[in-house]
């Protein structure tokens, strides 16, 4: 039997607009996109959000392939989604911790 591998990555959303709606439609998003999510939280900071993510089990993925497949497959598109464009989206990695 094998130890799941758990995680709380932080990213910096840019070019959305910051506003409650956003942000509320986005949590919900993600949560349903990622059902292992236990801790989405958004605050607000100059035209994005910062995004902080806590995930009880990573599997089937390895901790290399987790990060991408979140920001490429999940993030992204819950951005498109469910956030109003305030020019170029971006979305940029802060940190990350696998335990």
């Amino acid at each position: 039997m094998s130890s799941s591998t758990s995680c709380k990555i932080k990213y910096l959303v840019r070019g959305v607009e910051a506003n409650r709606e956003s942000k509320e439609n986005l949590r919900n998003e993600i949560f349903d996109m990622l059902p292992k999510a236990e801790v989405v939280t958004l605050l607000p900071v100059v035209e994005g959000f910062s995004l902080d993510i806590e995930v009880s089990d990573i599997s089937p993925f390895s901790e290399s392939s987790f990060e991408s497949y979140l920001s490429d497959q999940i993030l992204l598109e819950a951005i498109e989604l469910k956030c109003d464009p305030r020019g170029q989206i971006s979305l940029e990695l802060v940190k990350s911790n696998f335990f």
